[in-house]
């Protein structure tokens, strides 16, 4: 006689399973969003950018000291294009003096590709191994473990 629970180990540890990939799925999810928010979406701006002209750089603030924010300026740009536009670059002014080449996206500015770039690397390394995590190890490991559960199961299932 095969008891109950020899039916039901296999089955209990899948759950379990999806329960903990859901969660895992969630959290990365929270992750990401908290990420992009912090960097203020230079990962998505590095796919967008596109060099501008700085035609006036003003309202400059040094950045000095600890508790100060970082060096900006406001700066305006203007596109091959023709069209304009304005906004902040984390900066100091002797960075964006008038003529220099910035690369903007949205209302951001950035001194230099190499700023950008830096951006998007700080974000995308850490989101880069959560997704490795959340999509290729875990699903492998709860696989390994439900299979482990089922040869434990005194009962055999076809195929």
């Amino acid at each position: 006689m095969v008891r109950l629970s020899a039916y039901t180990n296999w089955w209990d540890t899948l759950w379990k399973k999806l329960g903990e990939f859901v969660a895992t799925l969630a959290a990365s999810g929270a992750i990401v969003w908290l990420a992009l928010t912090l960097s203020d979406g230079a990962p998505v701006h590095y796919f967008g950018a596109k060099d501008a002209t700085v035609t006036s750089s003003g309202q400059c603030s040094d950045g000095e000291g600890h508790t100060s924010p970082p060096a900006s300026c406001h700066v305006s740009w203007r596109f091959a294009d023709g069209t304009a536009g304005d906004g902040r670059i984390d900066a100091t002014y002797d960075e964006v003096p008038e003529g220099s080449t910035v690369h903007v996206a949205g209302d951001q500015g950035y001194a230099s590709e190499g700023d950008l770039v830096l951006a998007a690397l700080l974000f995308g390394i850490p989101v880069a191994m959560m997704l490795l995590w959340t999509l290729v190890l875990f699903p492998m490991a709860a696989v390994r473990d439900i299979l482990r559960a089922r040869r434990r199961s005194a009962v055999r299932f076809p195929g």
